[in-house]
């Protein structure tokens, strides 16, 4: 490991190219993310072949000296007063070899429209908003050998506004300023790639703020046109505060002028050697632009529209709605002068369908950045049912001269729908659009049993307001499986046609199912909305079950002791299965079994099949009791699912022999 003190360096202006070679057996064109293996001695080549200094006088943990009385600052050497160090820094040429991996970057060239002094801002981060942004990658390129680290916004410092990127705030590792940077960090902020192959001039401007060990701890700038080889210069020691500087695209170390190629890319790029670190690198209000010098006409999307056309069955918006052929249609178009010079003179635009012209409008001057459009106006002509072509091209009399003469045209198919359209209806009255009964003559869903028809009600209706001449069929399902179909020989607009009391033609098991209707199931009626001409529900059928009904909740019997009285109640059953039942007495209506020595039943069990009566005959017998009441209570169980136990009280009142004999007198 190299040692060195913290020492003030006088500014050097240096020469150096530094080149950082890695196998490029795993380059993937699209990819931005890098894996730099480290090189034999940890950073940057010594400047000069300087020998490192010898080590202080003990040990050495960190970049921290072994002394027990200095307190650490920042997490870095504390025998540096940092308020003492002179403005100073280090810029050298560098180049690097990168081998891409894992990449975030989408590959696609990013731009916004240009400004009126004939530059086009590719891109501008001032890390104010959510970073980083489309086109930006950030990582760590040696990946988490030595800890990862890499760029990410922070507030601590910024040249403008609240924010700006910090060289190790990101990554698994991430640090927070003013905490030093790490040691042996490879620290890479890439975007691209962008396209200059328009362009006459390019450039890069940024604003960094930097605080780093000078001659091995590096701030660097750099560009590249096949994201592998990064040429550029890099800076170290300290700036003195944030410092403006400018990347000339036009003149890049090594590669020259980059205008003319269509993939670019630049990186900031951060590294540290294996001791001593201080505050780092920050950067803020990056700048990339480019200057083609020339106007350029094209199809525009403003914010909020869908296309440079937007054809809609409405007006006031920006988005394609629906379009129907009996409806008019208004289109609302943009073109703009995405270029850097201004139009001066007139130009026309014209509209076609199918490629047959429309309508032709003429724009007087238009500077650059600047749009044209034409919103709501009526569409001249009735499309026929089905997809057609609007096409828009700008500049149609090649009046003006442009930067690029073949992107003035755009076009996209859309489609008409005619204005019927099928759906199944619930009438007013109905609970649903398919109404399954029990019984005939209703519209309510009620209890559907398995060993009894099912009838069924269905509707459906025509809700556009286009009438449909075509013979349509719709049909009816039971769990997917076609049950029945019928036909309508067309159907006015605004109509129904419906269904009442159809038997249903096959015997549901018992439990749920699904009943479906789709109409124009052959598709032979071109609708507005194919999406709605189905529905479906699921429905429970009930299976056979018996039902238990009792005469009698209650018996009573008034009686002389040693009587015996024979009661009647009868078991009928309601239901359309076997009712299986049995009779126990107990003495509480808990139903816990118990003799009752004054009665007996006969027959105390039977099966009574769907639609009989069993009578049953309960004795009474008083024979040894004496006068009072008596209670007890008979327990009739059954398999009936609704009520499985029946209760009868029973009541003895046992009463005293009150015959009366009276005299008989005789008459002479």
């Amino acid at each position: 490991m190299r040692y060195r003190n913290r020492k003030i360096i006088p500014l050097l202006a240096l020469s150096l190219t530094v080149i950082l070679m890695v196998s490029s057996a795993a380059l993937q064109t699209s990819a931005l993310a890098v894996d730099i293996p480290e090189p034999e001695e940890p950073g940057f080549p010594l400047l000069d072949d300087e020998e490192p200094p010898q080590p202080p006088v003990g040990t050495r943990t960190n970049g921290l000296p072994s002394n027990s009385d200095i307190a650490p600052h920042h997490g870095g050497d504390p025998s540096v007063d940092r308020s003492t160090l002179n403005p100073g820094l280090t810029t050298v040429e560098n180049h690097l070899k990168i081998s891409p991996r894992n990449s975030s970057s989408k590959g696609n060239s990013i731009q916004v429209p240009a400004s009126l002094d004939g530059w086009t801002t590719i891109t501008s981060e001032d890390f104010e908003g959510a970073f980083p942004g489309p086109g930006w990658s950030v990582f760590d390129a040696d990946g988490t050998t030595n800890g990862e680290y890499y760029w990410d916004d922070d507030s601590y410092r910024q040249h403008s506004g609240s924010w700006s990127a910090w060289v190790a705030n990101g990554g698994a590792d991430a640090l927070l300023p003013p905490t030093d940077y790490a040691n042996n960090m490879n620290s890479w902020l890439v975007y691209g790639p962008f396209d200059l192959s328009d362009a006459v001039d390019a450039e890069l401007s940024f604003y960094y703020w930097l605080e780093s060990e000078e001659s091995y701890d590096f701030l660097g700038w750099y560009a590249s046109i096949d994201n592998t080889n990064y040429h550029g210069s890099l800076t170290s020691g300290n700036s003195g505060g944030w410092v403006s500087q400018n990347f000339d695209l036009t003149a890049v170390p090594t590669l020259g002028d980059l205008t003319g190629q269509s993939s670019v890319w630049i990186a900031f790029i951060f590294t540290s050697d294996s001791s001593i670190t201080l505050e780092g690198a920050y950067i803020d209000d990056i700048l990339l632009r480019k200057n083609t010098g020339e106007p350029n006409l094209a199809p525009y999307t403003p914010s909020g529209w869908d296309y440079p056309i937007v054809p809609s069955s409405v007006t006031g918006t920006g988005t394609v709605g629906t379009l129907y052929t009996y409806q008019n249609t208004y289109i609302d178009w943009s073109v703009i002068n995405n270029g850097t010079a201004n139009i001066v003179g007139r130009f026309y635009s014209c509209l076609y369908l199918d490629n047959a012209e429309l309508s032709c409008w003429y724009t007087d001057d238009l500077g650059a950045s600047w749009w044209a459009w034409i919103s709501d106006w009526i569409l001249n002509t009735t499309p026929t049912p089905g997809w057609h072509n609007l096409k828009l091209v700008a500049d149609v009399h090649n009046n003006v001269p442009e930067s690029n003469e073949s992107d003035n045209s755009w076009s996209m198919d859309f489609y008409w729908h005619p204005d019927a359209n099928l759906a199944p209806y619930k009438q007013g009255s109905w609970d649903a659009p398919v109404v399954p009964s029990s019984v005939t003559g209703t519209y309510s869903v009620n209890d559907l049993y398995t060993f009894q028809d099912t009838y069924i009600d269905w509707t459906i209706k025509n809700f556009g307001p286009q009438d449909i001449l075509a013979q349509f069929d719709t049909c009816l399902y039971l769990d997917n499986v076609e049950l029945y179909c019928w036909y309508t020989n067309g159907k006015i607009a605004g109509n129904i046609a419906f269904i009442e009391d159809w038997v249903l033609n096959t015997t549901p098991t018992a439990g749920w199912h699904n009943l479906k209707i789709v109409t124009d199931v052959n598709d032979d009626v071109e609708e507005s909305d194919e999406t709605d001409n189905t529905w479906s529900n699921d429905f429970y059928w009930i299976p056979p079950f018996p039902d238990i009904h009792v005469s009698q909740g209650s018996l009573v019997s008034r009686q002389l002791p040693d009587e015996v009285k024979i009661l009647n109640f009868e078991i009928s059953n309601y239901g359309n299965l076997s009712l299986n039942w049995f009779i126990h007495e107990s003495n509480s209506d808990s139903c816990t079994p118990a003799d009752i020595p004054w009665v007996s039943i006969s027959p105390d069990s039977g099966i009574t099949s769907p639609g009989s009566t069993d009578p049953i005959d309960m004795t009474i017998d008083s024979t040894g009791l004496v006068v009072g009441t008596y209670q007890g209570f008979l327990c009739i169980n059954s398999d009936d699912p609704d009520e499985s136990l029946i209760i009868i009280d029973i009541t003895l009142n046992t009463v005293e022999d009150l015959t009366i004999y009276l005299p008989m007198l005789l008459k002479p």
